[in-house]
């Protein structure tokens, strides 16, 4: 699959920041102004809609190692329980043996994981409407304490009302799930402060290469 795209698009950049996981990062059209990244120069987003835990680890060799990144943002989860029904000790096994691959190929690369997003789909009136998320979510912050090489990103206090009891209505388009223009600026402004801080992005360069991988709509069932 990866090299079909690379392929297609006759390039391949290395190092730089690596974007990937579910829907909330492949809808969001403008990861680049919202984090400072520039595409084909120092980022790529490999997002795909509907992708779960194993899914990825499925896909790993294809979509993430090529990129050998230096910083990887992932956001994945909410399709293993709300959509496939996995618990979350199924999700959490496949989400570390995701971490422990890329930390074996990738030693020095920065991992940072944003746990799932109290969407009105899954949270309202101060309580999570489904145990299992709540759940996951417990075990994901469990998990990402015990690994040195990872950082979790917890976006709750963004996503919520000041008493925290309900989503922001406005952080979310219609279905209840996906973030809005409004939402995907919080997300942006706050892991452009909390992942890359002061630094000047834009410092990476990947020699003469200008690339971008599309994968929107790809079923990742297929070889």
């Amino acid at each position: 699959l990866y090299a079909e795209y690379i392929t297609e698009q006759n390039c391949a950049g290395k190092g730089g920041t690596l974007i990937f996981g579910d829907s909330n990062m492949d809808f969001w059209g403008a990861w680049e102004s919202q984090t400072g990244l520039t595409k084909y120069v120092n980022g790529y987003n490999v997002g795909i809609g509907g992708s779960t835990t194993s899914d990825w680890l499925h896909a790993y060799d294809r979509l993430v190692k090529p990129f050998a990144p230096e910083r990887m943002i992932l956001n994945i989860g909410y399709n293993d329980i709300n959509v496939w029904g996995d618990n979350g000790e199924d999700f959490t096994k496949n989400l570390k043996t995701l971490f422990e691959t890329i930390h074996a190929d990738f030693p020095e690369t920065e991992i940072y994981y944003i746990f799932i997003n109290p969407s009105p789909s899954v949270y309202a009136n101060g309580a999570y409407t489904n145990w299992k998320v709540e759940d996951a979510i417990n075990r994901a912050k469990a998990l990402v304490a015990e690994l040195d090489y990872v950082t979790g990103v917890d976006i709750f206090d963004l996503m919520t009302t000041e008493d925290g009891n309900n989503p922001v209505a406005e952080y979310y388009v219609s279905d209840n799930i996906h973030l809005s223009a409004a939402g995907y600026q919080v997300l942006g402004d706050h892991l452009r402060q909390v992942i890359f801080g002061q630094e000047q992005v834009g410092g990476y360069h990947f020699g003469d290469v200008e690339c971008y991988v599309t994968t929107s709509g790809i079923d990742l069932s297929k070889d």
